[in-house]
């Protein structure tokens, strides 16, 4: 008789290697082991990968490319094992371990047997037999050996041994259930085609209870639960729980509502609700693509060098760059009037979507990004929505990935934009922060920073920095002849425009042929910038000071790669780029001396202790004459900026992506 174990690997590499230690010293060792690594983080894999190499050689290793669930895991054995003879296959979890004569008393207790049996599992103060199914309840119930097995009794699967005659009957596990439920659905699927089920204390495993599923996390438990129970119940429950599988659900529905309006336990209330949602809705998880929406506008029919814009921007053009990742996922934009034509758009990687306001192209945003967008996404069967203009519409029931800075947290309580703005900003901000699935911060110290000001645990938050694109900057366009300084960004009072004309006043004359070009609107509540340059020039007797609102992408990369220095002293900031932007070129940039400037740029900047014209002034007139420390930038800084690339930003949210898929 040849028997085969199954186990299945999930980032639980220290628990699977103390199994198979347990099955190395057998005092009978005619089996096989096969272990399936499903898709775990890569050191935990290449720990397994060395351990068997190492130590256990007789063990096959299956690496699924991607998660199939604990069932679409255990089907990849289930077929491997039989396909090569095995007249039996035992399923064991990898957090079990076994007696050295394990295997001998299981071909006792297997040889005269057929069907599906369940072995008795040690627990530490109890041990469990299998159990029973209980209908519209979301766990299932362990029990002693019954008296009888019933329609309503199950065969544990961390401990369920299968015989060939039933995986030739009825198949293998139902992989729609990813987790949870499916050894009691393979159960009541052996009991209806007369396959027998057997529950046993002769043979035990020893099992720490939770010890892989503990560290996955309760809300993507919960959700699992209750996806799977709806499943089990409506395939598997008499008619009179078919009928009332869906009002038990609107009642869990309502429970987990008012649970987060009163903010209790709302992460595990959320999880509980993406779990019926999945049911209803249709579920997008084994062995399929992931679905990721990311919301467009910020880039629909307008110049996207700025901000949230350039990030989508760069974003798209780094997925689009890698055609393999559509293997994986599948990427829905959503825009509100128009698709813009971009190249990188044009990809097939890609599924676009509009949304007008009827009767109001153009107009009414608050329509569409409120109401109309989270409605459609309620049929749209994301696994993850992203959500990267700070906000997050409260009836957007999807997982969800958002990008919040403390900008946010200031325009709704400091600032001076009209008051419909900041109480949308306080309201949306607010609910970013506490009921997104994850916050993206774009600086450690702005992960910092809006974990402090909204009052979250940081762990819901996510650094992912933005990146600088070198090869964008290198070619192209022409600068003036003459030395200058530049400025690049929007001109916003945190940012010190004015004051860092009134520092080029202070040293206009010092540095009579040096000019300050700065390229970016004016967004001073009352307009400024115009007329502290005209007052400068004035003063100085010539164009000292130039500004331009924008200009063209090849225009600006000669702007910055023959720049003396750029100066952007901005007192907060969530990243900042353009400073970096000029150190990739070996530009020396000016900035302000604060946590987030020494977090990004350390050594290779010029700072100014204080956003005043004279500090401003200091910092301008030191980064002309030390040539050694603009000699080391030039020379030290490209290689520092490079920690921050595009390519980098986009790797990191996808792998954000996939923890919450």
């Amino acid at each position: 008789m040849k028997v085969t174990l199954v186990s299945v690997n999930y980032n639980s590499s220290d628990e699977l290697i103390r199994l198979l230690k347990s099955l190395r010293d057998q005092t009978d060792s005619s089996f096989e082991a096969i272990v399936i690594d499903n898709d775990s983080k890569p050191h935990d894999r290449t720990k397994l990968e060395h351990a068997i190499e190492q130590n256990f050689s007789s063990v096959r290793l299956i690496s699924s490319p991607r998660n199939l669930g604990f069932a679409g895991a255990s089907n990849l054995g289930l077929t491997e094992a039989f396909e090569k003879g095995a007249d039996w296959v035992l399923f064991l979890n990898p957090d079990t371990w076994v007696e050295n004569d394990f295997i001998a008393r299981l071909k006792g207790l297997l040889g005269p047997s057929d069907g599906l049996v369940g072995l008795a599992i040690n627990e530490g103060p109890r041990t469990v037999y299998g159990g029973t199914i209980e209908w519209l309840k979301p766990t299932l119930v362990h029990i002693h050996k019954p008296e009888r097995i019933g329609p309503q009794t199950y065969a544990i699967g961390a401990a369920l041994a299968i015989s060939r005659r039933a995986y030739q009957i009825i198949g293998g596990l139902d992989e729609k259930y990813f987790l949870y439920f499916e050894d009691a659905d393979y159960s009541a699927r052996a009991q209806r085609a007369g396959i027998p089920l057997t529950l046993t204390d002769d043979v035990a495993v020893n099992h720490t209870v939770s010890a892989v599923t503990g560290k996955i996390g309760s809300p993507f438990l919960f959700r699992h639960h209750y996806r799977s129970a709806l499943r089990f119940n409506f395939k598997n429950g008499p008619l009179w729980v078919v009928l009332l599988a869906a009002p038990w659900s609107g009642w869990v529905a309502l429970k987990q509502w008012l649970k987060i309006l009163v903010s209790k336990n709302v992460e595990v209330s959320k999880g509980i609700l993406a779990g019926l949602k999945d049911f209803y809705v249709g579920y997008r998880g084994a062995g399929v693509k992931i679905r990721v929406g990311i919301e467009c506008e910020s880039i629909e029919g307008k110049n996207p060098m700025w901000g949230v814009g350039k990030m989508i921007v760069k974003l798209l053009q780094q997925i689009a760059a890698q055609p393999e990742l559509a293997e994986t996922f599948e990427f829905i934009l959503y825009f509100k009037d128009e698709v813009p034509d971009l190249p990188f758009l044009k990809s097939p990687m890609f599924e676009k979507k509009t949304m007008p306001v009827p009767l109001f192209r153009r107009h009414l945003f608050p329509i569409y990004y409120y109401l109309l967008l989270p409605i459609k996404l309620w049929f749209e069967r994301l696994n993850v929505m992203f959500w990267p203009n700070y906000m997050l519409p409260i009836i957007a029931f999807n997982r969800s990935f958002a990008l919040l800075t403390e900008d946010i947290y200031y325009e709704a309580h400091e600032g001076k934009l009209p008051f419909r703005y900041r109480l949308a900003y306080r309201i949306f901000g607010w609910w970013t922060a506490h009921c997104a699935s994850r916050v993206m911060a774009i600086s450690e110290t702005s992960k910092k920073n809006v974990a402090r000001l909204y009052r979250i645990n940081p762990r819901r938050i996510v650094a992912n920095p933005l990146g600088v694109d070198v090869e964008e900057l290198k070619n192209g366009g022409t600068a003036p002849e003459y030395p200058y300084i530049l400025y690049v960004g929007q001109a916003f009072p945190r940012r010190h425009l004015r004051e860092t004309i009134l520092a080029f006043k202070e040293i206009g004359k010092e540095f009579s042929d040096l000019r300050l070009i700065a390229i970016g609107p004016d967004k001073y509540e009352t307009p400024t910038i115009d007329y502290a340059i005209k007052s400068v020039n004035l003063t100085l007797g010539r164009e000292a000071i130039i500004q331009k609102d924008y200009v063209p992408q090849e225009e600006l990369a000669a702007l910055y790669r023959n720049a003396k220095a750029l100066v952007y002293v901005s007192d907060r900031e969530a990243f900042g780029l353009p400073p970096m932007e000029a150190l990739a070129l070996g530009v020396p940039p000016i900035i302000a001396d604060n946590e987030l400037g020494r977090e990004l740029f350390e050594e290779n900047a010029f700072y100014a202790p204080e956003p005043t014209p004279s500090q401003i002034a200091a910092a301008l007139r030191e980064a002309l004459t030390d040539t050694a420390k603009v000699n080391r930038i030039k020379s030290e800084g490209p290689a520092h900026a490079a920690r921050y690339s595009w390519q980098k930003f986009a790797d990191r949210w996808l792998a954000i992506v996939k923890t919450l898929t």
